[in-house]
């Protein structure tokens, strides 16, 4: 048998050759190195981010303004002159009034409402424009927001609504006690009515052999439970709330509009409406644009050299930290702008709402 020099050895005999294989390296240790600092770095980043969120937010709850309002507003020129003001408020989306959250943002109740509070005490704003685009919301979060509209009308300044694309159900129903409403020629408003809505997943969960073991005080304390259907005791229950809160629909716009109950009555059966069926209907007062709102608005509170302003929201150092966290955070995006029946209004509620377009 002879060797070669050339790194292959050849067995005579049996004819085989075999090959010196390089042997292969494994992953050099400075690669581990650099990832765990990576991952310790990274940790670090977050803790470190939970701690200044923890500490802003905790400042922010025992900060007090001197005005003693709990959000500070800086007044955006919009048009006009002269020394009286008219005020541009938005009320845009669901209407949901959840006291805000831990990080310190508003609601769009409490932020409208706080708006309202300040045009009410400035002595110079003259009137307010709600600019309604919404299909509604909670029953009490409109019936708050309708009763800050309510308030502020009783101060003897103007408010008036402008609506947009949609001011069904609880939209409408915020509306209804303003001096004048405007609808856009192409507004969808109306759906006066009542919503309560659930799931029963009984069959479901049976099929896949999922058992649900309640224990309970009463009959009805796991009511509109997903595992099992309604009773029809528990039916008259819930339709008699829904009854109630109905009629309070009814008398707050009969009594905003200046309408008999029976008029509204004769159209709540939560149908939309057109502008000009809505016109026709006494539901709406005109059909224009913001622009006309305005010229109204400064003729009912004789003001025509009344500027137009919009109130800007001073963002804390809290939620401007917390809104870059949400630039990086693609699960907020997600459920903040594009599941709005998720993060607006999850669970059993009684609902002012429209939710076609949900």
């Amino acid at each position: 048998m002879k060797v070669k020099e050339n790194g292959d050895r050849k067995m005579a005999d049996e004819n085989i050759i075999i090959k010196h294989v390089p042997k292969k390296e494994g992953i050099p240790g400075w690669f581990w190195a650099i990832l765990t600092v990576f991952i310790m770095l990274i940790a670090a980043f977050w803790v470190a981010g939970a701690g200044v969120i923890y500490i802003l937010k905790e400042a922010q709850a025992s900060l007090k303004y001197p005005s003693g309002e709990e959000i500070r507003f800086e007044e955006i020129y919009v048009d006009g002159k002269g020394d009286k003001k008219i005020v541009l408020i938005p009320v845009k989306g669901l209407i949901m009034g959840s006291g805000g959250d831990s990080w310190g943002r508003t609601d769009m109740v409490k932020e409208v409402g706080n708006k309202l509070k300040k045009a009410k005490a400035d002595e110079e704003v003259v009137a307010v424009i709600l600019q309604v685009d919404s299909p509604g919301g909670g029953v009490t979060a409109s019936d708050i927001l309708a009763n800050r509209i309510k308030d502020f009308k009783n101060s003897g300044k103007i408010i008036a609504v402008s609506m947009e694309d949609l001011a069904t159900s609880g939209a409408y129903y915020i509306s209804a006690p303003s001096d004048y409403i405007v609808a856009h020629p192409t507004t969808i408003t109306g759906s006066i009515g009542v919503l309560m809505q659930g799931f029963n997943l009984e069959v479901l969960l049976e099929k896949i052999g999922v058992q649900d073991i309640v224990f309970k005080s009463g009959n009805m304390k796991d009511i509109f439970s997903l595992t099992r259907d309604v009773t029809e005791e528990e039916k008259e229950v819930i339709q008699n709330i829904v009854d109630f809160m109905f009629r309070r629909f009814i008398s707050v716009v009969a009594e905003g509009r200046n309408l008999p109950a029976e008029n509204i009555e004769a159209v709540a059966d939560a149908r939309i409406f057109t502008s000009e069926e809505a016109l026709r209907l006494g539901l709406i007062d005109d059909i224009g644009y913001i622009e006309d709102a305005i010229d109204k608005v400064k003729e009912l509170a004789n003001a025509q050299e009344a500027k137009i302003i919009r109130y800007k929201k001073e963002s804390t150092l809290s939620e401007i930290f917390l809104m870059k966290m949400e630039d990086i955070n693609p699960i907020s995006k997600i459920t903040n702008n594009n599941l709005p029946g998720l993060s607006g209004y999850g669970g059993f509620r009684f609902l002012y709402l429209w939710k076609a377009n949900l």
